[in-house]
């Protein structure tokens, strides 16, 4: 399975609890590749990074 293959089968983990409601289903591999193919890997480390850094 490739990477977005894995990205799929965690959505659909975290799509089963109550963190996340996904009315319309689990998106297919095939839109996560083309959502992060569009994401600048620099904004989105610096925000991961930010992200991760807030205090609680």
């Amino acid at each position: 399975m490739g990477g977005y293959g894995k990205l799929w089968a965690c959505a659909k983990l975290i799509g089963r609890s109550e963190f996340l409601a996904l009315p319309n289903g689990i998106p297919c591999p095939d839109t996560f590749r083309r959502v992060f193919e569009r994401i600048n890997p620099k904004v989105f480390e610096r925000c991961f990074l930010q992200m991760c850094t807030v205090d609680s």
